[in-house]
């Protein structure tokens, strides 16, 4: 079965709906480009290289992890056609864009390691960019993502492995789909906002409650504040609305939240 759109548009340009959105993921586009997204029907996104988990790893090579390094990791890795990176590399520039590392010398220097950062930025990479687009759904937004099981036992485009092992990834689409659940959407120098998606077809009356923590993981703030949410509503909270003050919950200004005045 084909999914591509069929009617007269580009199914790549992702003002049409339905379209296809690969700017964050194939493409190799930085998080803002997921709002440049206008369509309501995203028939295919996010498509990254999936790193299973030890266990299957295990089955898949008789009892061992291969390491990265070695040319059994590519076989089950694809690439699209005219593309010079493969998936593998995709899932590589976004570990480096999310934890500032070096992922030739890591993957060189400890295998391990890496592949734990690989499953932590799929993972962290889909809820980033859903939270994004379900932040702004007002009107309605639905997406697909490629895909949920691939055909090798590897590193591939599945959510899910050939054992129907889940991966790292497929927590962040549930924690994303929930009927209630909060958002987090890094809005720059707006901060940080907190979105509460509510599909329920009553008000929900809900407590929120979020913390501030430095880097040096030094509780900086804590709150809690009761909330009331429409029903099939998005509602959007931002930290300073709750601090009643201005701090710089998205690190946009680059200031050290211990040094900021408290009113």
């Amino acid at each position: 079965m084909h999914f591509s759109p069929s009617n007269d548009c580009i199914p790549f340009h992702s003002s049409n709906s339905p379209s296809h959105y690969y700017g964050v993921g194939g493409y190799r586009r930085r998080f803002d480009d997921a709002r440049l997204f206008k369509g309501t029907f995203a028939l295919e996104c996010l498509a990254f290289s999936h790193v299973p988990e030890d266990q299957s790893l295990r089955t898949f090579y008789n009892g061992e992890v291969i390491p990265p390094l070695h040319p059994l990791w590519k076989e089950g890795v694809v690439r699209d056609v005219g593309s010079g990176w493969d998936f593998s590399d995709i899932t590589d520039f976004y570990v480096e864009q999310l934890f500032d590392i070096n992922v030739a010398q890591l993957r060189a220097t400890d295998q391990q390691r890496y592949l734990n950062y690989c499953r932590d930025a799929t993972a962290e990479t889909v809820e980033r960019t859903l939270s994004i687009f379900r932040s702004n759904s007002a009107q309605g937004r639905a997406a697909l993502v490629w895909g949920l099981h691939y055909f090798k036992p590897d590193s591939g485009w599945g959510y899910i492995d050939t054992l129907r092992q889940p991966k790292s990834a497929i927590y962040a689409l549930a924690r994303i789909a929930q009927p209630a659940t909060i958002l987090f959407v890094d809005e720059g120098l707006e901060g940080l906002a907190i979105y509460c998606a509510h599909d329920g077809a009553a008000a929900l009356n809900a407590t929120l409650s979020f913390s501030l923590v430095t880097a040096k993981a030094q509780l900086f703030e804590h709150k809690v504040q009761a909330v009331s949410l429409p029903p099939q509503s998005i509602s959007r909270f931002s930290v300073d609305f709750f601090l009643n003050r201005f701090v710089d919950s998205s690190y946009a200004y680059r200031f050290d939240l211990t040094l900021l005045p408290v009113a």
